[in-house]
């Protein structure tokens, strides 16, 4: 059972890189480059980048108004959140994720979330008894074509390597870059939103969000609970407004 809430993606006009977090507040950005960026070697990074993003043509002032509206908290007055213990469920969706999840559509870049997926392959493997949600963030975008790859790649790698330091994590899924319209979908399955907050403190993911301003044309960033619901078979995916 998938269920769709609001499918709807809310579009932006705002670069970003970096691992799809939540609310977040990063380091300054840096002016954009006076020299062109060299986008010969673009074809040797055919995947799509990791992302940070804000509903915005302005990264930094949007990520502050998300930080501010939904958790009503500038964060970087705060300390990292303490996330709750992982569970044996956590480790189970984590490798089934591995093993059963992949897009069900050619259009899976553009499609809602909830039925582009193999969201009941699955479910079919989760305990009908278990009762747990998940956080989910989806980054669709299309890639300046001036991007240059192996920048976006070595920050890209290494801001995923520091948020499976972090913990939390389960999946990081990341689709083909359609050579035609340099489309792309990123996701992150998170244990609970609360290890998302924290990874985000990172100094990679801040690294990350300096290169926002030359990597992307445009982009949206949408959250979704993922939900087992004791006794229902499937799973729903709903999307965070």
């Amino acid at each position: 059972m998938i269920s769709i809430a609001h499918p709807a993606v809310a579009a932006a006009s705002g670069p970003a890189l970096g691992c799809p977090f939540a609310g977040v507040k990063p380091s300054p950005l840096p002016p954009p480059p006076t020299t062109p960026i060299d986008s010969d070697r673009d074809d040797s990074f055919p995947r799509c980048p990791f992302a940070f993003s804000a509903r915005s043509s302005s990264p930094r002032l949007a990520i502050i108004e998300q930080a501010r509206t939904r958790d009503r908290v500038d964060s970087d007055d705060l300390p990292p959140p303490t996330p709750p213990p992982l569970e044996p469920a956590d480790r189970l969706l984590e490798s089934l994720l591995r093993l059963h999840l992949r897009p069900t559509t050619p259009s899976y870049r553009t499609s809602p979330l909830a039925t582009s997926f193999s969201w009941s392959d699955v479910a079919a493997h989760l305990p009908l008894e278990l009762d747990k949600t998940f956080y989910v963030v989806a980054f669709r975008s299309v890639r300046s074509e001036h991007a240059h790859a192996p920048t976006l790649y070595d920050a890209d790698a290494l801001a995923h390597e520091e948020a499976r330091t972090s913990g939390g994590i389960l999946s990081y899924w990341y689709g083909d870059l359609d050579g035609d319209t340099r489309r792309c979908l990123a996701m992150c399955v998170w244990a609970d939103r609360e290890w998302a907050r924290k990874a985000v403190h990172g100094p990679r993911h801040a690294r990350a969000m300096r290169l926002a301003s030359t990597m992307y044309e445009t982009y949206s960033l949408e959250r979704y609970w993922l939900r087992k619901v004791a006794g229902v078979e499937g799973l729903t995916v709903d999307q965070i407004l």
